[in-house]
């Protein structure tokens, strides 16, 4: 039997819940060892809107999802396709803008609605992972 999970056809909110367990156990130099050097400066990324993203978190992706991601000029990519990494993200989650913002910008949470606690600059891997799994707990509630 093969555990890999990129090998067969997951669900994106299973892919999310997995992805939120990663994160959890995974520590921040770990992470800054999966980040190319010359992106180091990307750590946290602020867009037009002004909005600061989690950019960190996205080079994880090819970490876990190796057959579905990878780097390609020093961006993390799905291999099926290259819209920008925001659109990306969504699609491959199946997350609505709302909750996107909510799991990877910086306080843009908002846990009324989508469960977990706003993050700030330095969140650590594991509040991104807890929040992602408050997120999903939250979502099947209320199905």
């Amino acid at each position: 039997m093969n555990n890999d999970i990129n090998a067969i056809c997951v669900p994106p909110l299973i892919k999310l819940s997995f992805f939120g367990h990663f994160l959890i156990s995974a520590h921040k130099a770990m992470v800054m060892n999966a980040i190319p050097t010359e992106v180091e400066p990307l750590y946290h990324f602020i867009p037009k809107e002004g909005k600061t993203v989690f950019y960190w978190v996205f080079y994880m992706l090819p970490v876990v999802f190796s057959h579905e991601w990878g780097v390609i000029d020093f961006q993390p990519f799905p291999y099926t396709n290259k819209y920008p990494i925001p659109l990306c993200i969504m699609k491959y989650f199946d997350l609505s803008i709302n909750e996107f913002n909510h799991l990877f910008m910086v306080n843009s949470q908002i846990p009324e609605i989508y469960g977990g606690v706003m993050l700030k600059h330095d969140a650590e891997p594991w509040e991104l992972g807890a929040n992602i799994l408050w997120f999903l707990k939250n979502k099947i509630e209320k199905c």
